[in-house]
Formats: C-alpha cells, structure tokens, sequence
C-alpha cells in the first residue's frame, strides 16, 4: 500500500511515474525513502530494483549516494538520471528503450485471428524465443504468466505469435516466430492486449528498444506516440 507522501510525489507527473505505479499496482513495495518532492523507491522481482521519481538533480543524487548499497538495479530511469547513477558506479549493462503510449483506446479494432492466453508450462519455450535473455530469466516469465494476461496465436497447438505484460504492466515480449510473419499476427496480438488492459482501466504502454522498426511501425499504426526515452540499468 503506498502511504499519501509518496502517492503525492508519484502522482506530480503521472506520465513519467507510470511504471511504478504500475509495478506497484502488481507487486508490493518493499520500502522508500523521500528527499522534498523526489522518491527512491524499493521493489523486487527478479531483481531488487530502484526506482527513481522526481525532478529535482541535486535531491535525486542525494537519494542515489545515500541508499547506492540496496541494489545495482535501476528500473525504468529517465535519460537526466543517468549521470547521478554514473557518479556511484560503472554500468554493467544498460537496456535503452523508449515509451510509446496509447492515450485513447476507443474504437480499436478486434483481432482476426483466434486468441488464446499462454500457459505457465509456455515458460520455457517463450525464454528460448526471447530477444532479451540478457536482461530476463525464466523465474520472471513464469511470475508475469501466472499473475497477469497474455494473448498468443496458436498453430497446430503450438504458440507462434504472443505477448504479455511486464511488471509494470506494460506490453512486452512481443512476439512471432519468422515462418509466420507477414501474416497480421503481431498486430492481432497487440490489439488483444490493448483490449484486455483497457478494460481493466489500465494505461496502455510499451517500450521498444530502438532500431526495431516493424514493432515502431506497428503500435505507431495503431496509434501510439512517443513519450521518453526509458533505460534499464545494472552497475557492476
């Protein structure tokens, strides 16, 4: 349960605390602390992972320098936080990706093709398929399965085409294997999800990694538009 200090600061800027709100709307918040109008706040998964909300350069490196021992974990940092968490360590990977949001979801068209939702026992074979096993593991596919939704298109039983959500509740590990693509199954995946989300009354996001053009070209078809710049982050 977030207490009215932090939902106070959370709620400054909505869009820009989207995915923690999300993240704590799906798993509970571990501890936080606040420094005037800026937030460091502690959850875990399947890592620890800090999360920095605010806008204020001297409080955030403040909170950084502060609490840099809880984790070498950042989640979803904003481009200016970046050089604050330089000043404690050196990356040992970064995921950059950026925010396409759908602020309207009304009249959104209806899949084409059969959905079906993914199965926990689909862990394994989604992990295989995944273009991000660097930054994920399979402990964290199985949780995202077994508490939240998913939408895939089946062939002969066997998922070719899915995605589900992250922590933050955000589209993800979107999907199709390459003998069926071409085919409108990616887009009929998303519009399952965008219409399982909104009716939950849920925003609707995702990140895509730049420089993945048919996944851009696709939520941009449907309407999404850029918001930020958004990295992931793990010191050595």
């Amino acid at each position: 349960m977030i207490d009215s200090t932090l939902k106070s600061i959370l709620d400054k800027d909505p869009k820009a605390s989207i995915a923690t709100r999300g993240y704590y709307t799906n798993y509970p918040m571990k501890a936080y602390a606040v420094k005037n109008d800026c937030a460091l706040v502690v959850g875990f998964t399947d890592q620890v992972w800090l999360h920095c909300i605010g806008r204020n350069e001297k409080d955030m490196r403040a909170l950084i320098k502060e609490y840099e021992g809880l984790s070498k974990y950042y989640y979803s940092v904003e481009e200016w936080i970046i050089p604050l968490i330089h000043e404690i360590g050196e990356e040992e990977w970064r995921m950059e990706t950026v925010r396409y949001m759908l602020d309207d979801a009304a009249g959104m068209p209806k899949p084409t093709n059969p959905i079906v939702p993914l199965s926990p026992d689909d862990t394994d074979y989604i992990f295989e398929h995944s273009d991000y096993r660097d930054y994920t593991d399979t402990g964290y596919i199985r949780d995202r399965l077994e508490r939240d939704i998913s939408a895939a298109i089946a062939v002969d039983g066997k998922p070719v085409a899915w995605g589900l959500t992250h922590d933050d509740g955000a589209m993800g590990f979107l999907h199709v294997l390459p003998e069926h693509r071409g085919k409108g199954y990616g887009r009929d995946v998303v519009l399952a999800l965008i219409d399982m989300i909104s009716k939950e009354g849920k925003p609707v996001y995702c990140n895509i990694v730049p420089g993945n053009t048919p996944a851009i070209k696709l939520v941009e078809s449907l309407g999404f538009k850029p918001d930020r710049k958004i990295f992931w982050i793990k010191l050595k």
